[in-house]
């Protein structure tokens, strides 16, 4: 039941249900013991925390914020969890988006592309791809390089119409 709340978390919040994805985090918080550190746990708190920040972004600081995610993927990164690695990773880009970081939102998104492929997460990817096309697309890489990039980025994918659908909804905005 555990691993089926945390899940169930996820889809509520991609499907846009963001209200009711708190439910399933709650509940599967309140069943681990304290201090428990498996990654199941380290998954469900990062859920909490990025949860936590897009129903009240003011409410903890962006550098708090960050924090909290980058303990959360060097904890994915010792369990050797690539797939939950790639969604901390992602949430890291949107931090550091948040700081007026594109650069860096760049690195993380890539990287967490690179984890999400490596893990065979088309959820992870779907994720990681558009932060990708986001971050070229308003930060400070040159239209042309940004849309090679995202050409490079989208050959990648050509195995995940999603995500490329994804990186396509911002290369548009940018042509």
């Amino acid at each position: 039941r555990p691993a089926v709340l945390a899940d169930l978390h996820e889809a509520l919040f991609f499907a846009g249900e963001i209200e009711r994805s708190e439910a399933p985090v709650a509940e599967l918080l309140a069943t681990l013991a304290p201090g428990d550190d498996s990654v199941l746990a380290e998954r469900a708190r990062l859920q909490q925390t990025m949860l936590r920040f897009l129903l009240d972004p003011g409410a903890t600081p962006a550098g708090v914020l960050r924090k909290e995610v980058e303990r959360s993927a060097r904890r994915f990164r010792e369990a050797g969890d690539d797939g939950n690695l790639a969604a901390a990773l992602a949430n890291l880009a949107t931090i550091h988006w948040v700081e007026g970081n594109a650069e860096a939102m760049l690195d993380a998104a890539q990287r967490a592309l690179a984890y999400a492929r490596s893990s065979g997460s088309r959820r992870a990817a779907a994720e990681a791809a558009p932060l990708i096309a986001y971050a070229l697309h308003r930060g400070r890489v040159p239209l042309d390089e940004g849309l090679r990039r995202l050409e490079e980025t989208r050959a990648q994918l050509q195995d995940d119409r999603l995500a490329e659908t994804l990186i396509l909804l911002d290369e548009a905005m940018m042509l």
